[in-house]
């Protein structure tokens, strides 16, 4: 990037469609007309306005950004699964060992801390889908924005950024996954089009049968029979019921 002539003085605020778009003031010796000038100089929109009064200039800026800054919103969706799954132990006079209520659980891995919880209650399975609707953005000085569709709806609120994608496994740290403690985690956007909706109601629709399947498995009526037959089958693609008419 070249070097901006002048010295910078002040930084303006300009707004439209609730996003706040910020300016340098510079000043620079007027070497044509002799004294000190104002100007305004972003290189992503192609401004470069000098003027040696300082509001005739903000007027003149600000008419031309209201041209040439128009941010385009695109609708996404942000569909995100997570997953924990645990390994009861197989000796259960072992369930509860060793486990100490007074150890302070910041001082211990996330395996530890794990291990200890599963020690007083078990173990969780877990699986979840939320699906958010945003809308998108990119200014054009290339920075990112983006609204939470329901979170705008009450308080208009824009932030910076675009929700976080891809895979994270056993993760520790804040971000934008925080106050998570689930071994997978992954996040993608795709466009919000009816066609996708209609691709992610019918997901929605096949894991309710495996749920369905899963409680039908699990009654009080059949479990006993289930977890006998639990080694070594396929369980939810073929339960007991599947399996004696075969």
């Amino acid at each position: 990037m070249s070097r901006l002539p002048g010295k910078k003085i002040d930084t303006w605020e300009w707004s439209k469609d609730r996003q706040v778009f910020k300016v340098d003031v510079r000043m620079a010796p007027d070497s044509r007309n002799g004294g000190m000038q104002f100007g305004v100089v972003v290189t992503e929109l192609d401004i470069n306005i000098w003027n040696k009064d300082i509001d005739a200039l903000r007027k003149q800026v600000f008419a031309e950004l209201d041209q040439k800054v128009n941010i385009v919103w695109e609708p996404y969706l942000h569909v995100e699964v997570t997953g924990d799954t645990a390994i009861l132990k197989i000796d259960p006079d072992q369930e509860g060992d060793d486990y100490d209520d007074e150890v302070d659980d910041a001082k211990l891995t996330k395996q530890e801390r794990r291990e200890a919880s599963q020690k007083v209650r078990g173990v969780c399975l877990e699986l979840k889908v939320e699906i958010q609707s945003y809308h998108l953005a990119t200014t054009p000085t290339g920075e990112k924005l983006c609204r939470n569709i329901q979170e705008f709806r009450s308080s208009n609120y824009t932030q910076q950024g675009w929700p976080e994608v891809g895979r994270k496994e056993d993760r520790e740290e804040d971000g934008f996954y925080r106050d998570s403690d689930t071994e997978i985690q992954v996040a993608a956007l795709v466009p919000d089009t009816p066609t996708n909706r209609e691709a992610l109601n019918s997901l929605s629709r096949e894991l309710q049968k495996l749920i369905d399947k899963l409680v039908a498995i699990c009654t009080p009526e059949v479990i006993e029979r289930t977890l006998a037959s639990a080694l070594g089958t396929r369980l939810l693609t073929a339960g007991p019921e599947q399996k004696r008419k075969r």
